[in-house]
């Protein structure tokens, strides 16, 4: 087995041009190479039934895939496979490998340098640091470094990157002006994981090869260690949180993750996760770290403000490094033995409301909820249509927050709900019971047209039935005789 974090170690090779990636590691636990063929099947995604992410997608990479980083320039993950030389790019829009670029020789961890829109790949057994162009996916420089350089993390403030050389004890200070090493920092014994904390200017490097383990803390303005901290056993993956300012720490023989205060460089928090925790993420939009639990084939999460296991999800063999992806709120596991990585990403809340709130209902994918009701749905456009109650229409339907709709449609990126309105049916009534003023009006005319009417058709009947008197001409008043009769 390896051990990883997108900070890992690896097979035992002093550099070469033919590496030998069968020999036992330089730590006491062996790590052969990734069992089986190229061709093996593929583990299927599976879903997580607790609450916490689920496997959205299966993406098949390079022989033994370790380290992952996020460009946020192109949107991709980049991942380095240890037993193929090169590095996979995965597109996070289609989730699938767009480019596969040659490195050195076991390439093992990847850091992004945003300002320059560049990749830092250390080459566990070449001794060096390859440097890609995402413009070109194409190794424009090779830095020599230490022996065994295995992680790397980037210092935006120095425009700096910080390798950690396992063999040699060291880290070097690559210069990302100039391409080369500016500086290099004796540490503790066995470096592997490191993680940068931009509120202090220190990068956090992990020493595997102490007795208990400890982290050393490097000020990035001198080059040299501040402090030294005790953690557990075998501290391998490092990572920055931002939001509480503190430092996790995967210790890979104590089963545990350290919390390491950056304010007072001690640990603050000791947290029990899965077998073998090696690789370490930090997921922002949730305020979780994920642990990637090694011998149990599975991502411990951890809620940052309780620092306590919220979760556990199944993923592919030998889960080992990751990256979080902020723009699609996913995080992408390398999965060593597996030749894969596993796309995770957190459903969101969505709650429905109709108005009024005891009429209708709205139709999600199928399914009907009421007023009041929600659902945890993953990002991504689900049918929608509405029904209404009896005596009304629907009138709108309405996103709430991070869910956006059309008549037909409704996309969801994030947490929110969808609102639908209904209208009451207009009816023909009095003008108490109708639906408008000018329904009565309409009303009251065609009463008085329906009255005239009858009475007419009554005075008819009436006279057809020899029912209506003769009437009697008057007397003439002026010659007292009564007019001529009619001729008959």
């Amino acid at each position: 087995m390896l051990t990883g974090s997108s900070m890992f170690s690896g097979h035992n090779s002093q550099g070469g041009a033919s590496p030998d990636r069968t020999a036992q590691s330089i730590v006491p636990r062996p790590y052969p190479p990734p069992s089986g063929g190229p061709h093996d099947a593929l583990p299927l995604a599976t879903k997580d039934v607790s609450g916490g992410p689920s496997v959205i997608a299966t993406i098949p990479v390079g022989y033994g895939p370790s380290g992952a980083d996020y460009d946020a320039a192109k949107g991709q993950i980049l991942v380095p496979n240890f037993g193929s030389d090169t590095v996979s790019v995965i597109n996070d829009s289609t989730n699938t490998v767009v480019s596969v670029i040659p490195v050195g020789a076991c390439p093992y961890a990847t850091a992004y340098d945003a300002a320059k829109g560049r990749v830092f790949v250390t080459n566990w057994c070449s001794n060096n640091v390859s440097v890609i162009s995402d413009q070109t996916d194409r190794v424009t420089a090779t830095i020599p470094v230490g022996s065994l350089p295995i992680q790397a993390t980037y210092d935006a403030a120095m425009g700096e990157i910080f390798v950690t050389n396992q063999n040699s004890s060291t880290v070097s200070v690559i210069s990302g002006a100039t391409d080369t090493v500016v500086a290099t920092v004796p540490v503790g014994s066995d470096p592997s994981g490191a993680a940068y904390d931009p509120a202090k200017g220190e990068v956090f490097v992990t020493n595997r090869g102490m007795t208990p383990g400890s982290v050393s803390v490097i000020k990035d303005t001198t080059d040299t260690v501040a402090a030294n901290i005790s953690v557990g056993d075998y501290p391998w993956g490092a990572v920055y949180d931002a939001a509480t300012g503190e430092v996790y720490i995967a210790n890979e023989v104590s089963n545990s993750v350290s919390v390491v205060s950056e304010a007072t460089n001690s640990v603050v928090a000791t947290i029990s996760v899965g077998s073998n925790p090696d690789g370490v993420a930090y997921d922002a939009g949730q305020g979780e770290i994920l642990v990637m639990d090694w011998g149990s084939d599975a991502v411990s999460v951890v809620n940052d403000t309780s620092n306590t296991v919220v979760a556990t999800v199944p993923v592919g063999q030998q889960p080992y490094g990751a990256a979080y992806d902020p723009s699609k709120g996913e995080v992408f596991v390398t999965n060593y033995d597996s030749r894969t990585v596993s796309v995770l990403a957190f459903p969101f809340n969505v709650t429905f409301a109709t108005d009024p709130p005891t009429c209708g209902s709205i139709i999600l994918n199928g399914t009907n909820y009421t007023n009041g009701q929600s659902v945890r749905l993953f990002a991504g456009s689900y049918g929608l249509s509405a029904k209404a109650c009896a005596g009304y229409t629907l009138q709108s339907l309405a996103g709430v927050g991070s869910v956006v709709v059309s008549s037909t449609l409704a996309t969801v990126s994030g947490a929110g709900g969808i609102t639908a309105t209904f209208a009451k049916n207009s009816t023909s009534a009095s003008a108490g019971f109708l639906g408008s003023s000018a329904d009565a009006g309409y009303f009251v005319l065609g009463g008085i047209v329906a009255i005239v009417a009858a009475a007419i058709v009554a005075m008819v009947l009436l006279h057809r039935r020899g029912s209506i008197p003769k009437r009697t001409p008057p007397v003439s008043s002026q010659r007292g005789e009564s007019p001529p009769s009619r001729p008959s």
